[in-house]
Order: C-alpha cells, then structure tokens, then sequence
C-alpha cells in the first residue's frame, strides 16, 4: 500500500482550465441581499436573482456555475475587489460543457480520510460542503446527486482531500442545456 500524502484541507473550487482552448468569460449576475458569496460557491438562479445553492448541489440542471471572486459577507457589507461588483452584481464562471474545475476530493463518510484513487477517474460524485472551511467539495462517499465526474488529477494518486479536476455535465447545468 502506497503511502498517503497530506492535502492542504478543503480549498475553494476554481477555474482549471477549458478543453480545446476555450475559455468563457465569468458573468455578472443580480446577487441576493440578504446571501453570502465567496469564491468557488456554487450558485443557482432563484426568482431572477443568484443565490448559493443547497448542499448537496442538486443534479437537476439548476447549477448556473460558480462564484468567480473572493470576498465573504453579505451583499450590504464591504468586500475586496473580484467577489461583487460595485453594482451589487455577482461574478460567476459559468458551468458550461468542456470548462474544467479544480477542487478537493474526500467523504463525508469519515472527514479528513478520502484520497485519489485511480478508480475516481470518470466517477461522478455529489458537491458537499463542509461544515468548517464552508467550502465546497467532491464527496467520493454519495452519488445521490452526481454532478461531478473527474477528468484528471492535480495531485497524485493516494492523497488525502487532495484537488482533482472535474467537469459539470451539460445536462447538469441550466446554462449548458
């Protein structure tokens, strides 16, 4: 048995990189006043307004993409540059087909011991968020509301909560269908 490497803890989704070179621009969105936002949540239209999506992120086609930005706190408080626009507008990298995210693997079924396993190549999981970092991730534990299938790893086989690279499927999204 290969020895286990530590990851670095749940770390925010981002951006990876696109299939084929290209890239979608992130989109401004009218944000929820009353909804914190920060990078990497996942976010789903309600009554013409983004607002984060329930955990576990439903496979249903509501899933618009993923807040594109850094910041923390609700739309009325102050946020550094890239979270919110001075219009109140959020910025969301669309979840749109042949666009790879990067984000951390682990389960929910004992926190802290889920690790890349050449088996999580071309699996589907749900997108879970965790309790402390309030970020979310890739629960290898549940495909209940598979969303997210790995395409590739960025860290080798055998880390734990190490960052692997997914695509949402076409049919997942409501700007991809």
């Amino acid at each position: 048995m290969a020895d286990l490497i530590s990851g670095v803890g749940i770390l925010p989704i981002t951006t990876a990189r696109p299939i084929q070179g290209l890239t979608p621009a992130p989109l401004n969105f009218p944000g929820d006043s009353s909804a914190t936002y920060y990078e990497g949540l996942p976010v789903i239209f309600t009554a013409g307004l983004i607002e984060p999506a329930a955990s576990p992120v439903a496979n249903t086609g509501s899933l618009v993409g993923f807040v594109n930005g850094k910041g923390v706190g609700a739309l009325t408080g102050a946020f550094p540059a890239g979270a919110l626009e001075v219009d109140g507008s959020i910025t969301v990298m669309p979840a749109v087909a042949l666009l790879v995210f990067e984000g951390t693997i682990d389960t929910s079924a004992a926190f802290g011991t889920g690790t890349i396993a050449v088996t999580d190549m071309g699996s589907s999981y749900d997108l879970l968020q965790d309790a402390t970092s309030k970020n979310y991730y890739v629960n290898k534990n549940s495909t209940a509301n598979a969303i997210a299938r790995i395409v590739g790893f960025k860290d080798p086989v055998g880390t734990v909560q190490g960052r692997v690279y997914f695509v949402i499927a076409p049919s997942k999204t409501l700007l991809g269908s």
